[in-house]
């Protein structure tokens, strides 16, 4: 009797393990479950985001140029400004105000306000030394001296400009 009593517990104890096995599984399976519809709902809101995000810089490049922009401060110090992107329509001068600290006073002439630079990233201002620009022309493959105000100057898209601070 007593050996049927030790079989009747030892049979409780299988029952016990397998229950507790049953509930890990369970538990596991549920878990499982869990994990991935997380992971679908989050691989459909960064599939989601990344149209978003490719439609918007759509639409950026079709509302902005890149340019490039030279800054030679005339004592050996160049700088380039490459693919800086700016607004359709924006001036030499609008995008050399983004890229760099730009001084400039307004005069009229003629009844036409022209800006002229006095300064750009604190340099200038020195006597018989002045702020001039240039653009790159791709014909003649050198820099052009322009003929006109930097704030008359309407930037086109692969634009090339250069200022260059120089004796006149």
């Amino acid at each position: 009797m007593l050996f049927g009593l030790s079989q009747v517990r030892g049979g409780d104890n299988a029952m016990a393990g397998k229950n507790s096995w049953i509930w890990v599984s369970t538990g596991l399976l549920c878990g499982l479950i869990l994990v991935s519809y997380f992971a679908v709902y989050y691989y459909g809101e960064y599939t989601r985001y990344e149209t978003l995000y490719r439609n918007t810089l759509r639409d950026l490049e079709a509302l902005t140029i890149r340019v490039n922009i030279l800054i030679d401060y005339g004592n050996g110090t160049r700088t380039w400004y490459n693919n800086t992107r700016v607004p359709l329509g924006f001036t030499l001068l609008n995008a050399t105000s983004r890229i760099a600290k730009v001084n400039y006073s307004s005069y009229t002439f003629g009844g036409q306000s022209y800006a002229f630079v006095n300064k750009i990233n604190g340099v200038g201002g020195d006597t018989g030394k002045f702020w001039l620009w240039y653009y790159w022309d791709q014909s003649s493959s050198k820099w052009e001296y322009s003929l006109v105000a930097s704030d008359s100057y309407i930037l086109q898209d692969r634009s090339i400009v250069s200022w260059v601070y120089t004796a006149f």
